[in-house]
């Protein structure tokens, strides 16, 4: 199957999705109601029951920020992130493989059906 376009890169989103925390994941929370959580990312795990997997919270008095599961731990976005150059604050990438899997998903997608395409092309 190397022989295919696009087969390399089966193996760089495999290797990807292995390190995402376990799926199915679904949106969860609660809906207008103060003290309660609001929208979040979450999973199913045996023996731990439902998980978040991100959600967010306030930055500052205008913003929000993406919170990840480290270790059974919520962790703030920007204590995760990865800025351009050490001495400004602009982030290029924040270090959680879910993060990660969040932004590549439309590349991914996009992947996969080129992939497909080659794959139907070469062997129907």
């Amino acid at each position: 199957m190397s022989d295919v376009p696009g087969a390399d890169r089966m193996t760089e989103i495999r290797a990807m999705h292995a390190a995402v925390t376990p799926g199915p994941w679904h949106w969860s929370g609660y809906k207008d109601r103060r003290g309660l959580p609001g929208p979040y990312l979450a999973t199913w795990i045996p023996g731990r029951g439902r998980t978040t997997v991100m959600d967010t919270a306030r930055l500052g008095m205008q913003g929000a920020q993406p919170r990840f599961n480290v270790a059974n731990r919520i962790v703030d976005g920007v204590d995760l992130a990865v800025r351009e150059v050490p001495y400004r604050d602009d982030i290029v990438d924040i270090d959680h493989p879910d993060a990660r899997f969040i932004a590549a998903a439309p590349q991914m997608v996009a992947d996969l059906l080129a992939f497909i395409d080659n794959y139907e092309e070469t062997y129907s």
